[in-house]
């Protein structure tokens, strides 16, 4: 069964959402004219990528967790130098995925599981950042999986995937749309279209203030959203950071969300 957070209401758990996606907060239909938002300087050779993957991903259809499991196995991908594939299927329904990471990124935690060794590595390395997401990974149905990257062991370097309705616009229109919601957090770097799983997603930089997380350093989130467009819903794969590390962690979140590849869904 497809299950998401409440559509309306002011809460925690909205907050924390609209950190990783701001639609699933609001079942308004979004706008799609232009509207200004709040942006500091990006050089060109620090921009994001515009095209990551044009072929898209086989996830409108179901299977079973047996059969999908078989099929990852034949269909074993080479992952690009430096990283490995990680394969979540879920019990029942949309949420299954596949997905390259640094050989650095570990102690996953995937929705449903114990988050006890996640938040261990991420509050010996920043206590404010696991005290802000520890609530979503336990009272939130968006969150699908983290990786902390435990080559580093004095901040936190994470990488949030996500999974939310479709908001509407796609392409330019979905940069804009999370470009304004996003500036009334933060600072808004980057903003526009990405091609990625075939079809028209976005791209949005924006630097979250220590403020909201409850201290700390201030957070630089790199999102690439992902339209699955035969289930009409929107795959998030953000890489968050502390602001000195977003040279290095950039070119890596690029390599990341091409080869992010949502599953179909299950259904024993």
């Amino acid at each position: 069964m497809r299950k998401y957070p409440a559509q309306r209401g002011a809460c925690l758990s909205c907050l924390l959402v609209m950190l990783l996606l701001v639609g699933a907060c609001s079942n308004e239909p979004p706008s799609t004219s232009e509207s200004p938002a709040k942006k500091s300087s990006a050089s060109e050779a620090d921009s994001f990528p515009t095209a990551l993957s044009e072929e898209a991903s086989d996830s409108g259809r179901t299977a079973t967790s047996v059969e999908l499991q078989a099929e990852m196995t034949v269909d074993a991908a080479e992952a690009p130098s430096g990283f490995r594939y990680n394969t979540v299927i879920v019990s029942d329904g949309l949420g299954s995925f596949r997905v390259a990471t640094p050989l650095e990124y570990s102690a996953p935690w995937r929705f449903g599981t114990p988050t006890d060794q996640i938040l261990a590595e991420s509050t010996s390395r920043d206590p404010a950042w696991a005290k802000f997401w520890g609530p979503a990974l336990t009272d939130d149905e968006n969150p699908r999986a983290v990786f902390l990257d435990l080559g580093n062991d004095s901040d936190v370097i994470a990488l949030l995937i996500t999974l939310t309705p479709a908001p509407g616009p796609e392409g330019e229109q979905m940069a804009r749309f999370y470009s304004k919601a996003y500036a009334e957090l933060g600072t808004v770097a980057e903003a526009h279209r990405v091609r990625v799983n075939g079809g028209e997603g976005a791209y949005v930089e924006y630097t979250v203030p220590s403020r909201i997380v409850g201290g700390g350093k201030d957070r630089v989130q790199m999102q690439v959203l992902i339209p699955d467009l035969p289930n009409d819903v929107l795959w998030g794969v953000t890489c968050d950071a502390p602001p000195e590390f977003v040279n290095d962690v950039k070119p890596l979140c690029a390599e990341i969300a091409t080869t992010f590849q949502p599953l179909p869904a299950i259904k024993d």
